[in-house]
């Protein structure tokens, strides 16, 4: 059956959008949608508008977002996916970045057997709102798969085992990658020999992890190849000058891999302005610029120990990276709320700079995620044990160990939990000795573990004499 001409909603759309009226733009972007569902082009445009206007108004609210998220899984529930679908924009409408609604639309499009529909909203969670939730990689893998898009395949495949390199899916790798061939070869039939040639190329090209590239060399034809070949294919594709751009990052020459890198992120923003990631990207060049200037500085002051005006410029190049760090991350947990990942090291720069009572706030939220937990909650203990609460820094280094067996996981809480003991009676010496005796008996653990770590060798006799002379 021809598909409704929706020319018109589309065009309707982007004279509101230029006009920056939003509600108008989402509004006929919406109607071309109920038309033709599987449009993914239009739906692209609906979703920037959506993140643009929430951008620029804030969003529209909890109950704005609440009700149609309600109403999406109760219709998908019933069997209505497209009905559902709409709901599902309405509530992204009000929050255009909640995973959860996206998750839904995609779920509700495979069951509508929109394949399409479903792989472009998996890809832009994948690409731009959870790059690590690995479930969802290989949810879109698999509708790569289908779509027979086994290069895609291979690709999601390669970033969930990146993240987690004990998955078993060796198999499923070998599917897609046999997809992949098949593809190649049926082209070449129609197009002739030396079509299978060059896509032969193309694959053995493609099949290098480009984050195992040992050398610039490497890494300078990788880069050419995809300039010259996925760039030219697919010139509106942000995703290609983001991998580019990682692998400049990487390169031996510090010089020149920032200087191109800029310019491919520059132009992936350019391509994709709403995509997190990539200013994420560029915050890391910035960083990393700023390390290698410092370390520079650092080995002349190493010749040169006396230099005052080197100490000074060490200094003030070691102040302004951490100021920026900070400025950074507190840009990317305001963009970003639920990547602990964040939290965890803006915390982390607070305690750096003593700024302990904001320090609390961004570790209390990475501690919730069960790969920051232990570190987190070390931390914050730390950050409760310099501004003297002792009894809660003592908390949070027990809670850091709990369940734990592995030694090296839990050293540092151990050693700051003594060291909260200590202190505590050091504070106030009328608690008892009693505080003594808990931090004598965590160090002497410590030492009998690992007599090398931190300065257990010396904290263990010294505390016995103490506890000797307290009781």
């Amino acid at each position: 059956m021809a598909k409704v001409d929706i020319s018109k909603f589309i065009k309707k759309a982007e004279d509101a959008l230029n006009r920056r009226n939003y509600e108008l733009a989402i509004y006929s972007y919406t109607q071309a949608l109920a038309l033709q569902p599987d449009n993914v082009d239009a739906r692209e445009k609906l979703r920037m508008t959506q993140t643009r206007a929430a951008s620029e108004t804030g969003g529209g609210g909890f109950v704005k977002f609440f009700l149609p998220f309600i109403k999406a899984n109760l219709l998908s529930t019933l069997g209505k996916q497209e009905q559902a679908i709409i709901a599902c924009e309405a509530a992204l409408t009000a929050n255009p970045s909640h995973i959860g609604a996206m998750k839904l639309l995609a779920k509700c499009a495979e069951t509508a057997e929109m394949v399409e529909l479903a792989a472009w909203q998996r890809r832009e969670i994948a690409d731009k709102h959870d790059q690590e939730d690995i479930d969802n990689l290989l949810e879109l893998a698999e509708l790569y798969k289908e779509l027979e898009r086994g290069k895609d395949a291979v690709e999601c495949y390669s970033r969930a085992q990146k993240i987690d390199p004990d998955l078993d899916i060796e198999g499923d790798i070998r599917d897609a990658e046999a997809q992949m061939t098949s593809a190649i070869y049926n082209k070449g039939a129609t197009d002739g020999a030396r079509s299978i040639l060059k896509d032969t190329e193309e694959t053995e090209m493609l099949e290098m992890d480009p984050s195992k590239l040992r050398s610039d060399e490497d890494r300078l034809k990788y880069i050419s190849y995809r300039l010259s070949h996925d760039a030219i294919e697919r010139p509106d594709d942000h995703r290609i000058y983001l991998q580019l751009g990682d692998i400049c990052y990487n390169m031996d020459d510090w010089e020149k891999g920032y200087y191109d890198g800029k310019k491919f992120l520059e132009k992936a923003h350019e391509l994709s302005p709403a995509d997190n990631s990539v200013l994420d990207r560029q915050g890391d060049f910035e960083i990393k610029r700023m390390k290698v200037e410092i370390r520079e500085q650092q080995d002349k002051l190493q010749k040169s120990p006396d230099n005052a005006q080197l100490k000074e410029k060490v200094q003030k190049l070691s102040a302004d990276r951490v100021a920026y760090e900070i400025a950074e991350y507190q840009r990317r947990v305001a963009a970003q709320p639920l990547k602990s990942n964040f939290h965890y090291r803006l915390g982390e720069l607070y305690f750096q700079t003593k700024r302990n009572d904001e320090a609390v706030g961004e570790l209390q939220l990475a501690a919730k995620d069960p790969k920051f937990k232990i570190n987190a909650l070390t931390m914050l203990g730390r950050a409760f044990l310099a501004t003297g609460q002792f009894d809660m820094a003592i908390s949070q280094f027990t809670r850091a160990r709990e369940g734990q067996e592995l030694f090296v996981k839990i050293r540092d809480a151990l050693y700051y939990e003594a060291q909260a003991y200590e202190k505590k009676y050091d504070a106030n010496p009328a608690v008892g000795a009693e505080q003594l005796k808990k931090s004598l008996a965590i160090y002497t653990k410590i030492y009998e573990t690992d007599i090398s770590f931190k300065d257990v060798k010396l904290k263990v006799p010294e505390l016995q004499q103490r506890v000797k002379e307290a009781s």
